[in-house]
C-alpha cells in the first residue's frame, strides 16, 4: 500500500508489489511515444528509460481525480448504510486458509458433494451440474439439474485437499449449488462485529465480500450468493 496526499485527503493505492523506490528529476522524464494512441493517455506522465527497460510513470492525480473519490462525509454515510443491513446468523465455511461467512437465509440446505457433470461453455466459476436428490436419472429433464459454483474458483483460491461441501440455495427462484470446503460453524452476529467493505477496495477478486465480520478468533468475509450468481449471468 503507498499512501500519497491527494488534495486534502490522504489516500491509499493497493499494489502486488514495489521493486524500487527512484527520485526523478523532471527533466528524466520523456513524453510518451507517439505511436501511443490510447484513450486514456492522461494517466501518464510519460516514460522513464533505465538501461535497456522502460518505465511508464503514472500520474496517479489524474487516476484518483477519474476514480471521483468521494468526501469523507459521504464515506462516512455509505459505510453506516452497508453495516446497518440485518445479518444475524451466518454459516461459516472453510475455503482453504481463509473463512467465509454466507447468510443462512440464503442456505435451504448443506449437503456431501453429489456427482458433478462438467456443463459445455459454462463461465469459470461454474463446476457443472447435478441431478437433483431424489430424481431418477433416467426420467430426468432439464429442470431436475441445477447448477453449481464453485466458491474456490469465484474467491480466486487454489482448491484445497480438506472435505468438501455443497451448500444449497434457492436465490431469486433459481436453484443453485455452491461447492466449497467444510462448513465450520454457525454463529449468531452481534451488531458491532459486522465491517462495511468501502466501496473504494473493491476489485474483480472480492466484489462478492460485503462486509468483514469480527469473531473472537479471527476475520470472517461475509459474501454475497446473490450477488455472484449476478456476476455469472445465472440470475437477471
Amino acid at each position: 500500500m503507498v499512501v500519497i496526499n491527494h488534495g486534502k485527503r490522504l489516500c491509499g493505492i493497493a499494489l502486488h508489489d514495489i521493486s524500487e523506490i527512484l527520485n526523478l528529476n523532471s527533466d528524466e522524464i520523456e513524453p510518451l511515444p507517439a505511436v501511443n494512441t490510447q484513450e486514456d493517455d492522461e494517466f501518464y506522465i510519460g516514460i522513464k528509460r533505465m538501461g535497456e527497460q522502460i518505465v511508464t510513470l503514472l500520474d496517479l492525480g489524474s487516476i484518483l481525480d477519474f476514480a471521483q473519490i468521494p468526501t469523507r462525509l459521504e464515506c462516512s454515510r455509505n459505510a453506516t448504510t452497508q453495516a446497518s443491513a440485518t445479518i444475524d446468523r451466518v454459516s461459516i465455511v472453510k475455503l482453504g486458509d481463509i473463512r467465509i461467512g454466507i447468510d443462512i437465509r440464503q442456505i435451504d440446505r448443506i449437503t456431501r458433494v453429489p456427482e458433478i457433470q462438467p456443463l459445455d461453455k459454462a463461465p469459470a466459476g461454474v463446476k457443472g451440474i447435478a441431478l437433483r436428490e431424489g430424481t431418477d436419472a433416467c426420467k430426468a429433464e432439464e429442470k431436475d439439474y441445477y447448477k453449481i459454483v464453485d466458491l474456490f474458483k469465484v474467491m480466486n483460491l487454489s482448491e484445497d485437499s480438506g472435505k468438501k461441501s455443497l451448500i444449497l440455495s434457492e436465490v431469486s427462484g433459481v436453484s443453485t449449488g455452491f461447492y466449497g470446503g467444510q462448513v465450520d460453524t454457525i454463529i449468531d452476529i452481534p451488531e458491532d462485529a459486522l465491517i462495511a467493505m468501502p466501496s473504494l477496495v473493491r476489485t474483480l477478486d472480492n466484489r462478492y465480500i460485503k462486509s468483514v465480520i469480527k469473531t473472537s478468533n479471527d476475520l470472517v468475509l461475509f459474501v454475497d450468493l446473490e450477488e455472484i450468481l449476478h456476476s455469472y449471468g445465472l440470475i437477471g
